[in-house]
């Protein structure tokens, strides 16, 4: 009994050792398959998530590239060119209007010059314009290499509504760039393009190149673009990174299985993410229910529970990948079929045997007119034209053949319902793994409307065109018209005025003087108005001493102002040795109506101030301010209309109503801006802005401290000319030539003059400006080169005028060089030595 006892428990005990070391096995094989499973599932739905980042990518890219190659288009456009290059403001509206209306997606498209100063915008707001925008990102990103640039986010400074903008530079023929168009996208727009795009147990956001939000679908609003600018997967796509990861989101606190791809051509980047707990939640259910039962069952039968539990553990396997691979399956279907039936351009795919139709989207249907339905496994010649389905398929044949993308700029289809529509198309071979075509893509954007607004604006381009050469025409003919009588009108009335006897003779021919002359400087003022409406007025604009400006005007009017007991006050004296970029004519001519009128409509023993005061981003003001009887604020916007003089005859001052239209296109023209502050019975006071700019003297002083030293030399002897009637670009040259002692400096401020010195002194050499007060510097020129005596005098033109149209004609009209400002001081130094006579060995 007690052997057949030791027996039975020995018999027992190997059993439960059998069994042990079988649940041990069993456990074991538990955990590494369980590891195992989760491991897998991990991997896969990272690869999910890196293809759903990848397509949302292309998705946003192609979007913004459909923008920036509509720029592009704009910016390349001849007479957009034209316009930016005038600044002709008129001209450059219709433009944005166009673009505005071919794309209302855009918010507030606006040019600006090269240096960031607004200048245009549409829909037109005047508290814009003149307003720099060169600490911008956007400017400053587009100006650092003269490309592209999609900007970072920022809020509007309008309403602050958040935005990027794409900022596109505009070129001339010559390559220059003449200027910028901005085109702002509010963010809104993004999320109406991503919104409807759903990934299960997980979301999608795009971040700009600061890590900025450009869309989240919950953290939205000024104070949460920033939230996750420190998370992990933003960090590296701010380091150029791209890739799948498992990361914490320190803000939202989880672990998340997360998918990152950059935009380069944006500098965005797209985040993809789900979280892991939620991915993992179904695959540990299911290999926890199916372990602990396994291992129960194995309890319970031993030796033959195992391979029950092997047999089960397979086919619980099989169910899981089976479930899962089906769920992703119809995940990435489902996303798929989002995408594509939310991207506004038609995509089809065509199989590459027989070209038959096998995948349509909405906007196909909408575009053609047919349902998809009617569409599949048909082929082009089932609906189009056979020269129309000629053209398609030989296309498609030549992509699948080259195996590689093709583009069609434009191309005409016909639809069911809305007749021909012009494509922009590419077409795109899909291969398999040995390299042979399977099926085409193709994706086509609808750039009817786009064709029509350009021809639209083509028209309109050459009806203005027209328009203004017919205007330029008839302007031209009414000013000889005119001035022919004009001249024996005036000319007999000053002779009649020579010869008149008694009191009342001298005041009739006053008043035919008088009226003849106001009927002189109305023609003037309206051929001005003219020029620049067509852009022929020349400007040379360059560094202005407002000080020179300000008291040569003052000068000109004292005589009317002491006439009416009006006293002259300056204010802002520190500033008025500052310059501004200008033309140093035109801007006196715009200061002088502003005086003028300053002393006309103001009061009898009245004050009239002039002020220059520093303005916002480095520009400067100069205002005038008059202690008048003001006018109220509904005269404000009649201000500027030609021949509108606010009820001024009724008070018997003179004028045409053109003055302030004139000064007014004068000053845009230039780049400025001007504006009007009035109080009724108090006074008003006008002012105009222009940029503030470095004097020429500080210049040349700056560039003799930066360099080593500039070369002086006691060679050169002769006498040098210099025909200029700006003040501050005289005192540089005499500062330069103070370098050169044996040369003597003569200077003259008018052309006529400097013919006159020309002749009385032999200069050596003649240094000329182009825009003269009293005639051109081309004029002068053509008047030496003509004189027996001076036609051989060299003369170097010195302008800021430096259109290569404008070089070319005066270097063949006889210049020896032509200098541009800014000046080049070493240039001109080393011009007058290889121009002027050097010293002899006997001199001195």
């Amino acid at each position: 009994m007690k052997i057949s006892a030791l027996g039975s428990r020995t018999k027992w005990a190997i059993v439960g050792a059998a069994v042990s070391v079988v649940a041990v096995l069993l456990i074991t094989s538990y955990l590494y398959f369980f590891a195992r499973f989760i491991g897998l599932e991990e991997e896969q739905s990272l690869a999910d998530n890196d293809a759903i980042a990848r397509g949302i990518a292309a998705f946003i890219q192609a979007r913004e590239e459909g923008h920036l190659n509509t720029l592009r288009a704009y910016a390349g456009r001849f007479a957009f060119r034209q316009a930016v290059k005038r600044k002709d403001r008129a001209q450059a509206l219709i433009h944005l209007r166009q673009l505005r209306d071919a794309f209302p997606d855009l918010d507030r498209p606006f040019l600006t010059d090269p240096a960031g100063v607004i200048w245009a915008i549409y829909p037109e707001a005047p508290e814009s314009l003149g307003r720099s925008f060169a600490d911008r990102d956007w400017y400053q990103g587009v100006s650092r290499e003269w490309r592209p640039y999609m900007s970072e986010v920022y809020a509007q400074f309008r309403d602050r509504a958040l935005a990027v903008a794409l900022a596109v530079p505009i070129r001339d023929p010559d390559d220059k760039v003449i200027g910028i168009i901005v085109s702002p996208q509010r963010l809104e727009v993004v999320r109406r393009w991503l919104l409807s795009i759903e990934i299960p147990e997980g979301d999608v956001y795009v971040v700009d190149r600061r890590g900025q939000f450009v869309f989240h679908r919950t953290r939205t609003g000024p104070d949460r673009l920033s939230d996750y600018v420190r998370s992990p997967a933003v960090e590296r796509l701010l380091r150029g990174e791209e890739g799948v990861a498992q990361l914490e989101n320190r803000v939202d606190r989880e672990v998340r299985l997360t998918a990152y791809r950059r935009i380069p051509s944006l500098g965005w980047g797209v985040v993809v993410h789900r979280s892991k707990n939620l991915v993992l939640q179904r695959t540990r259910a299911l290999i926890a229910v199916s372990g602990v039962a396994g291992l129960l069952f194995t309890v319970a039968i031993g030796g033959v529970g195992v391979v029950a539990l092997r047999s089960r553990r397979r086919a619980m396997a099989a169910l899981v990948e089976r479930n899962r691979s089906t769920e992703e399956l119809r995940r990435a279907n489902a996303f798929l079929d989002s995408v594509l039936e939310n991207i506004p351009n038609m995509i089809f795919v065509k199989d590459a045997r027989e070209l038959r139709f096998v995948r349509f989207n909405r906007a196909g249907e909408e575009l053609l007119g047919y349902p998809r339905e009617a569409l599949m496994g048909k082929n082009d010649y089932d609906f189009f034209p056979k020269d129309e389905a000629d053209f398609f398929t030989g296309r498609d044949r030549d992509v699948l053949r080259g195996r590689k993308l093709a583009e069609i700029p434009e191309e005409p289809i016909h639809t069911a319902h809305k007749g021909t529509r012009f494509l922009r198309t590419k077409k795109i071979p899909i291969l398999d793994k040995e390299d042979r075509p399977q099926y085409l893509l193709g994706i086509s954007e609808d750039i009817t409307e786009r064709k029509e607004a350009e021809e639209a604006l083509r028209r309109a381009t050459k009806d203005a065109e027209e328009a203004n050469r017919a205007k330029s025409e008839f302007l031209s003919r009414m000013s000889h018209e005119l001035r022919t009588p004009l001249n024996a009108i005036l000319g007999f009335a000053q002779l009649l005025e020579l010869e008149a006897q008694g009191p009342a003779d001298r005041e009739s021919v006053e008043q035919i003087l008088k009226g003849g002359r106001h009927l002189l400087g109305l023609i003037n003022e309206v051929l001005d108005i003219a020029r620049i409406e067509a852009g022929q007025l020349p400007l040379s604009p360059e560094p202005v001493r407002v000080g020179d400006a300000v008291q040569c005007v003052l000068d000109l009017a004292r005589p009317l102002a002491t006439g009416r007991g009006i006293e002259f006050l300056t204010a802002g004296a520190a500033l008025h040795a500052q310059h501004v970029w200008a033309d140093a004519q035109r801007l006196q001519q715009v200061l002088l109506n502003l005086v003028s009128n300053g002393i006309k409509y103001n009061r009898e023993g009245g004050k009239l101030t002039v002020a220059c005061d520093a303005a916002h981003e480095g520009r400067l003001r100069i205002s005038v301010t008059d202690t008048g009887a003001g006018f109220p604020p509904a005269f404000r916007e009649r201000l500027f209309q030609p021949f509108d003089r606010l009820d001024a005859e009724q008070r018997g001052v003179e004028g045409t109503g053109l003055g302030l239209v004139l000064s007014k296109r004068l000053v845009e023209a230039m780049g400025g801006t001007i504006g009007v502050e009035s109080v009724l019975g108090e006074g008003s006071t006008f002012w105009v802005e222009f940029p503030q700019v470095e004097s020429p003297v500080e210049r040349l002083e700056r560039v003799a401290s930066e360099a080593v030293s500039l070369p002086v030399s006691t060679e050169q002897t002769g006498t040098l000319l210099y025909v200029e009637d700006n003040l501050s670009n005289l005192r540089l040259v005499e500062r330069t030539i103070a370098l050169r002692p044996g040369v003597k400096l003569i200077p003259a401020m008018q052309g006529r003059l400097g013919l006159d010195l020309a002749r009385q002194h032999r200069p050596d050499l003649i240094l000329l400006d182009v825009h003269l007060p009293d005639i051109s510097g081309e004029q002068v020129l053509r008047e030496l080169r003509a004189d027996p005596e001076l036609g051989r005098t060299p003369v170097v033109v010195l302008s800021a005028d430096a259109t290569p149209g404008q070089v070319q004609r005066l270097l063949a009209a006889g210049a020896r060089a032509y200098l541009t400002k800014p000046l080049d001081v070493r240039r001109l130094l080393t011009l007058l030595d290889e121009t002027l006579p050097a010293r002899g060995p006997s001199d001195g």
